[in-house]
């Protein structure tokens, strides 16, 4: 037992360093994190299903300790408690029905619908962590997948989102929304199968395994999986939130029978010739596939909100979403068209340059404020609804404001006029080796200034002074000075006025100066005829230079003339 707990410690251990890896942030730490589960299964199939259990609670247990609650919670859910299931389900057996000494193990098709089952129960898990019902769902989803474009692409808040070889965000955030679940379901059967074999073939290879490892190609699926499967499909119809619930059952089901079939391909082609370029190409073939998919459910996503669009104004009884308590289908805010651009109407909750004050309706472009204006709580749905609920909150929102206002003033007071040097590596030239953001401002001037309040229209890739505004408030501005150098002497020559760029002509004059200087230490013989030659060439052209006597002759003729005329 003493052996079991200190492999279950061990275990448990290895799979806390794999799952704490994506902390890096380095690209080989996502693989890592996946094979977080794999010590857990080798603990289960190789020792006992308490060594699984033991290694699932100690991993919990230092995440917890090292990173918070959060970690611990994800870890039991994403990777312990699957991992120490699947283990136990795979040592099961019971004697054979036929009376033999022989044991019936547990079935691997059912393992592979264990790990289909237990993905699902994973993403249904996360669903009520941005919303209980499919509308709330949605809108939660919708904004994180923003906000998490945002970050990668560097935009600004107070910006359209923009996504580089992407003509139309909201179309990708649209069909995101509908994919991220289903795929969260292929991710995680995979990764739960993977793993689940892994740990096989390498507690097999030790020879610990007990139980016969049988090919995947030689598995079957209990009878009712397949009625499931077709029930899952029709329900991923329904638009309320069990469509998005059977949706993630029938992809993890689906998964699953992918697992099959690869498995019978891998096994019939094996001992082939040509066995590597046909399942190389099969592979290729799902690639492309996925891929067409990929532009097909852009295109239908936005097909399909188009059509709810058109359709909305029919339907009736629709309560409001929770995310901001606005009414979807109100006719009054349906989006309009406009040469192309859709737009919507929109109750401003604070004031926003260049559209208006708290409580106006404006009109803005649809993704603007799906985007930015109704995730951030800046503005409502233009519906009655929310005209009277604005009405109701007017006064508080007025004190908040006031508040925030109070608060925007002295933080300006303080930053008001402030200079902030930044010190980056530069060419002679003054071009930047990378650039300063608002991310790089917003970090010097410490916690109480955020990026979004930096207005900066570029980054800055240059050396020299510049002057930055901060959107504190909607109602203070101020402005700060940005100075940006190569060294601290340098920055106080750019705070002078000074230019400490080398201009190219300058650049290349010292350049040929140095040159110069080089053959005469190296070739003094050398140097000395080059520069006999250049004297005489010098004196001629000098001599040219002056006038010739014919030339003189006329010149001194005009002066005397001029002379005479002056005293006459």
């Amino acid at each position: 037992m003493m052996q079991f707990g200190l492999i279950g410690i061990g275990a448990g251990a290895a799979a806390a360093l794999l799952f704490a890896s994506v902390t890096s942030g380095v690209l080989l730490s996502i693989p890592l994190f996946y094979l977080a589960p794999l010590p857990i299964m080798i603990a289960g199939l190789g020792w006992s299903h308490w060594s699984a259990l033991t290694a699932a609670i100690t991993a919990a247990l230092a995440l917890g300790i090292a990173f918070g609650p959060v970690f611990f919670v994800a870890f039991i859910a994403v990777a312990g408690l699957p991992a120490w299931w699947l283990g136990y389900l795979a040592m099961l057996a019971r004697p054979a029905a036929n009376g033999a000494t022989t044991l019936e193990w547990y079935p691997p098709g059912r393992l592979v619908v264990w790990a289909a089952i237990l993905a699902t129960l994973l993403v249904v898990a996360a669903i009520p962590n941005f919303g209980l019902d499919a509308d709330s769902f949605r809108a939660g989803l919708r904004h994180t997948l923003a906000s998490i474009l945002r970050v990668e692409t560097a935009t600004p808040a107070d910006t359209p989102l923009s996504v580089p070889g992407v003509s139309n965000a909201d179309r990708l955030i649209d069909f995101l929304v509908s994919a991220v679940p289903p795929s969260a379901a292929v991710v995680a059967t995979l990764t739960n199968v993977f793993n689940l074999w892994l740990a096989a073939t390498v507690v097999k290879f030790s020879g610990r395994l007990n139980r016969p490892w049988p090919p995947l190609a030689a598995m079957t699926f209990p009878r009712p999986v397949i009625a499931v499967l077709a029930g899952a499909i029709v329900l991923s119809f329904v638009g309320s939130l069990v469509g998005i619930v059977a949706g993630v059952l029938s992809a993890g089901l689906l998964m699953a029978y992918g697992v099959l079939g690869f498995a019978v391909l891998h096994a019939i082609t094996r001992g082939m010739a040509s066995r590597i370029f046909l399942l190389a190409g099969v592979y290729i073939a799902c690639w492309c596939w996925a891929g067409r998919c990929w532009r097909s459910a852009c295109s239908a996503s936005s097909t399909r909100r188009s059509i709810c669009a058109r359709a909305s104004p029919r339907r009736a009884g629709r309560r409001p979403s929770p995310d901001n308590g606005t009414d979807n289908d109100s006719p009054s805010v349906q989006p309009r068209s406009n040469q192309g651009v859709t737009t919507m109407e929109v109750i401003l909750l604070e004031r926003i340059g260049k559209l208006g004050q708290m409580g106006d309706v404006v009109r803005v472009k649809d993704g603007f404020a799906r985007n930015f204006l109704l995730p951030r709580g800046k503005a409502l749905r233009a519906t009655a609804d929310n005209k009277q609920r604005f009405e109701s909150m007017k006064a508080e929102l007025q004190a908040k404001n006031l508040e925030a206002k109070s608060g925007a003033e002295k933080l300006a007071g303080t930053l008001d006029g402030k200079t902030v040097i930044v010190l980056r590596q530069a060419s002679e030239a003054g071009q930047l080796f990378g650039s300063v953001s608002t991310r790089d401002i917003a970090g010097l001037l410490g916690e109480e200034v955020n990026r979004s309040q930096v207005s900066l229209n570029a980054p800055i890739k240059t050396i020299g002074k510049y002057t930055v505004p901060l959107a504190l408030h909607p109602e203070v501005e101020t402005n700060i000075t940005v100075i940006v150098a190569r060294s601290a002497g340098e920055a106080e020559r750019v705070a002078r006025g000074e230019d400490v760029t080398v201009r190219r002509e300058q650049a290349e004059e010292d350049a040929a100066a140095a040159l110069e200087a080089a053959e005469a230490f190296f070739e003094p013989e050398a140097a000395k005829a080059l520069r006999e030659e250049s004297e005489p060439k010098a004196g001629a052209e000098a001599q040219s230079d002056k006038p010739t006597a014919t030339e003189e002759a006329p010149a001194k003729t005009a002066k005397k003339a001029k002379k005479k005329e002056e005293q006459a």
